[in-house]
């Protein structure tokens, strides 16, 4: 069971529900997590690994392809997704929980969910998993 994180921040281009979704599925402390994109860094991907890598945690995102939705169904853990979501007259980025291929936790109050989905993230302790031959093996 994971407790999910609402994020306290909202709007347009501005939320952090990707450190809401970071905190739910590692339980980390939210406050302990940066918010990886605030002001559009471009840098985000670079300080969310060298982050978890303190926690000894790595971070992985895959397509959400056929072989994206098969994975995560094996897995059978809870992942990150992301994708676009309608809000504020925009179509915008947003990052919810899935487990298998069903959203479980939306960190948005509004909890609307994505209405497509792009990718998906998984973090994995170190050690519990194997990359060959550029494929990512779970231990």
């Amino acid at each position: 069971m994971i407790t999910g994180r609402i994020q306290r921040i909202l709007g347009y281009r501005k939320g952090d529900c990707y450190r809401a979704c970071i905190a739910t599925i590692t339980g980390i402390p939210y406050n302990n997590i940066p918010h990886f994109c605030a002001n559009e860094n471009k840098w985000w991907w670079r300080d969310t690994v060298r982050f978890l890598k303190f926690y000894k945690l790595n971070i992985f995102m895959i397509n959400a392809d056929e072989s994206g939705y098969n994975l995560i169904r094996y897995y059978n853990k809870p992942v990150m997704a992301g994708g676009s979501t309608k809000r504020y007259k925009y179509n915008c980025d947003h990052m919810v929980v899935y487990r298998g291929d069903k959203m479980i936790f939306d960190p948005n109050p509004y909890g609307k969910g994505l209405k497509v989905v792009k990718n998906f993230t998984l973090i994995l302790p170190n050690q519990s998993f194997k990359i060959e031959n550029n494929r990512l093996f779970i231990q």
